[in-house]
């Protein structure tokens, strides 16, 4: 089940063994992980992991301003009537939801975790945290907020691999699979009151295309 973060505190899970929701056309299914649940209307943003089966269309979310972030598989391919954008293997891809989209996914079926925010509503920074010890974290800003700034700062960190989310308030050990969210120290622009991080366990194997861990910062 998603989690609300005006519950307070810490709260998480293992997102492989959440509910999943299947997708209208028959072409995959979403786990959600969190949301936010309390604005009117339409939620300021959303977390979620999808498997994708096969080719097909997307749904789309007039409004939204999308972050995916291809976990397993291949590329995913999306076009719409004049516009094409890749989602590449372990590396985050914005792209607008308002569109119509179709799918082409030429390696076959993938697991995309994938970020939803209200335009005006949120904005979020996204992370890819390599396996590689000597890699780079690719990093992806996405969304604006409305005049008056953020009244909340989440950080969420999806762990691929064992190992420790680093934060202002101390280390959190995850096991693969495992995801944690908990609320900035202050709000403000990703990296005020402190950044995070993660460092995979000890004995897990380096890949150079392997994804450890995504972390998201969600303003809103």
């Amino acid at each position: 089940m998603a989690q609300s973060p005006e519950s307070g505190g810490a709260w998480g899970g293992h997102w492989p063994s959440l509910a999943s929701e299947p997708w209208k056309n028959g072409g995959g299914v979403t786990r959600t992980l969190a949301m936010d649940e309390t604005s009117a209307g339409a939620a300021r943003w959303r977390v979620s992991v999808a498997d994708i089966a096969r080719d097909g269309p997307y749904s789309r979310f007039a409004g939204d301003d999308r972050v995916s972030v291809v976990l397993s598989g291949g590329d995913v391919i999306l076009r719409d009537a004049s516009a094409r954008v890749l989602l590449p293997l372990g590396r985050p891809a914005a792209f607008a939801g308002d569109l119509a989209w179709h799918g082409t996914l030429p390696g076959g079926p993938v697991q995309v975790l994938n970020l939803f925010v209200r335009r005006g509503a949120a904005q979020a920074r996204v992370r890819c945290v390599s396996l590689a010890p000597a890699s780079e974290a690719a990093e992806l800003p996405v969304g604006a907020l409305a005049p008056g700034g953020a009244g909340r700062h989440l950080r969420l960190c999806l762990a691929l691999a064992a190992g420790r989310w680093h934060t202002p308030d101390g280390p959190h050990e995850l096991a693969a699979g495992d995801f944690l969210l908990r609320s900035a120290f202050c709000a403000g622009k990703p990296g005020a009151g402190g950044d995070h991080s993660f460092t995979p366990a000890r004995g897990v194997p380096s890949q150079a295309a392997g994804l450890a861990a995504v972390l998201l910062d969600i303003l809103y």
